[in-house]
């Protein structure tokens, strides 16, 4: 079994040592990774003949969907403003449809499947549990928060929180089925209850809208809701149990405080997924024992169907009684519209401020004028700093909707919806209630991840989508007795398709070897210059060479060459960098900047009015234009210190 399960451990090693390393954002993590992910997939089409099962109609329809959408985030780049991001963004598309691909074939039986998603489970545990004494030990504990909300391993506090909560529902679905081992029961059952209590204390607004939406998508999902339920509402208790220990971190201030609260949320969590392990593994053995006929179970379907009913009642009653819907509606609405977010709270989940009203606004603008082809993948950043409202610089809508919606317009959201609804279909075309059970749990989490993602930028992080794509993946792959290898095909299509695939795969590996390979050259000149700049130089020059799309490699080289003071190496790289990306208004303000070395300052003028142009916001290209418009030199290392100073505290 665990030969035939190695691709998908592999694959969940990955995205779990991601998880831990800041959510492998990083492209020096995911592009070779990437690498790695696709070996894996070519050994599963052509390596080993065991692990080379035939590939069904709908499985096969659902990948060339997603691969339709993965070459038009590559033709995205010949449109795009900024082509190094774009071809960014498409490498990360195609990162998904290869994790795709391992997963989607029909070779995965049901102990298969639940073996891949216990280490995904387990695998989460250890990070939070490693995080979370991380914390406890350090000498600044406040170091991991942000806003006082618990932000590691991912750096980002929503990204964490769904982290942990995307297993959470491969372990309830586990928990569920009595076909299961009463000890794996319980053991999924506390490692869901210690990721449901952990995944809270980042306090992810995001979240509390994405979780009771998931609740409803997995009972629905779920062959036996009421077996569903049981694991689901025992999880649930146990969390309200300790909520207070959980809020208690947001509430605690830095320093020993801190430190004492995440203790205390510690041992509670703890606490709490040992007890639920014991309980965990009584109710499995009762289960065991438990028979209940059809007419019985009928009963407690509507009985409990009558009970949700009475309780949406009689919650609705009471609040139209105790305030008044519409104005708690206009209410909500002036929040979400607000940019300050809750400060000074019990509760991060007081108010709904932040940017992200002005984010849409903006992507909404940007679809107006860009519907059919979108401005290119991973391309908002350029707009919004033009049409946006608040100091923030998002290089990403904070939406998987509206990421889709500007970066590859009607024709991208057409062909990934497709592939999602293909998916979803081929998935749930399952008769037997095992392999449906377990099905429900991976789409649950896809579609977690999904939901949180309409609020936030969790695409871009690899370890979740890479996870969410994987689970989505498994549930269509998911079978009960997938045939061991292919059937026999004429011998021309099979050469014909080799052809095919060997061509993809050396495009694929190409595509993820050169941003990698670029972008590691950067990192060592950045850590070498202060020590040998020529040596610097070189291999910025290298990644320029290797990477001709991306302005990265000249931007750090002027700016290295501005600390040596070397006016003319910098002045070449900014106007370098300007012919690769004319829409960096960093660039332009730094060519402005150096040209007054030589008191060209009518072109510095042009060239910080063109920055201006591009970020009407920005105080230090006022400055700088001031300076220049008065004929003074301008230092680079004022622009640096100004530009510390206008960086917006969060």
């Amino acid at each position: 079994m665990l030969l035939i399960a190695s691709p998908g451990l592999a694959a969940f090693s990955v995205f779990l040592y991601w998880g831990a390393h800041d959510g492998g954002y990083a492209v020096t993590a995911w592009l070779p990774g990437g690498l790695l992910l696709l070996g894996v997939a070519l050994l599963l089409i052509g390596g080993v003949p065991r692990l080379r099962p035939e590939w069904g109609t709908a499985n096969a329809a659902a990948v060339g969907l997603f691969g339709a959408f993965t070459l038009w985030t590559f033709l995205s780049i010949a449109w795009a403003g900024v082509k190094g991001d774009a071809w960014d963004g498409a490498n990360r598309t195609l990162l998904y449809l290869i994790v795709f691909v391992i997963f989607s074939r029909p070779m995965w039986t049901v102990q298969r499947a639940v073996t891949i998603l216990l280490f995904w489970g387990l695998g989460a545990v250890l990070v939070g549990s490693i995080t979370v004494q991380s914390v406890i030990h350090s000498a600044h504990p406040a170091d991991s928060f942000i806003g006082s909300r618990l932000s590691e391993p991912f750096g980002y506090a929503n990204g964490t929180a769904a982290f942990f909560l995307m297993p959470v529902w491969p372990m309830l679905a586990i928990a569920s089925r009595r076909e299961q081992h009463p000890l794996l029961r319980a053991v999924c059952l506390g490692t869901a209850g210690f990721l449901a209590e952990l995944g809270f204390v980042p306090e992810s607004r995001g979240m509390l809208f994405a979780f009771p939406l998931a609740i409803v998508a997995y009972l629905v999902l779920a062959p036996n809701r009421l077996r569903a339920l049981v694991p689901l509402t025992i999880v649930l208790l146990s969390g309200t149990l300790i909520n207070g220990r959980l809020l208690g971190v947001y509430r605690a201030h830095g320093g020993e405080a801190l430190r004492d609260a995440t203790v205390s949320a510690r041992n509670g969590i703890v606490v709490s997924a040992i007890v639920l392990v014991a309980l965990g593994f009584a109710y499995a053995l009762i289960d065991r024992r438990l028979v209940i006929g059809p007419r019985t179970v009928r009963r407690l379907s509507l009985g409990f169907a009558a009970l949700v009913g009475a309780v949406a009642l009689v919650s609705g009653v009471v609040a139209l009684a105790t305030a008044h819907p519409v104005r708690q509606a206009e209410k909500a609405w002036r929040g979400f519209k607000s940019p300050h977010e809750p400060h000074g709270h019990a509760s991060h989940f007081t108010g709904l401020g932040s940017n992200r009203y002005d984010f849409w606004r903006v992507s909404t603008l940007i679809f107006r004028d860009h519907p059919v082809e979108g401005v290119g993948v991973d391309n908002f950043a350029v707009d919004y700093l033009k049409l946006g409202r608040s100091r923030e610089q998002p290089r990403y809508p904070h939406s998987l909707e509206m990421g889709l919606l500007t970066g590859t317009g009607l024709v991208g959201v057409l062909l990934f919806t497709s592939f999602l609804v293909v998916a979803g279909i081929a998935a749930l075309r399952r008769a037997d209630p095992l392999v449906r059970g377990v099905s429900a749990g991976a789409l649950a989490a896809t579609a977690y991840w999904l939901l949180h993602g309409s609020g936030d930028w969790l695409w871009e992080f690899p370890s979740l989508g890479g996870a969410g794509i994987a689970a989505l993946g498994l549930a269509v792959g998911l079978n009960t007795t997938p045939r061991s290898d292919r059937q026999p095909r004429d011998r021309r299509v099979s050469v014909g398709l080799s052809a095919l695939v060997s061509v993809a795969a050396a495009l694929a590996a190409l595509s993820l070897l050169l941003p990698w390979w670029a972008q590691a050259r950067v990192d060592s000149a950045l850590s070498s210059w202060r020590g040998n700049p020529a040596k610097a130089f070189d291999l910025l020059s290298e990644a320029r060479r290797v990477n001709p799309l991306s302005d990265t490699a000249d931007v750090t080289s002027g700016t290295i060459a501005a600390r040596v003071r070397d006016w003319p190496e910098m002045e070449r790289s900014f106007r370098r960098a300007i012919e690769r990306n004319p829409s960096n208004w960093y660039s332009h303000l730094e060519l402005g900047v150096v040209v007054t070395q030589n008191g060209r300052f009518d072109e510095a003028t042009a060239e910080l009015r063109r920055a201006r142009a591009l970020d009407p916001r920005e105080p230090v290209i006022r400055f700088a234009l001031q300076k220049a418009l008065r004929r003074e030199r301008i230092a680079p290392a004022d622009i640096d210190q100004a530009l510390l100073r206008s960086l917006p505290v969060r």
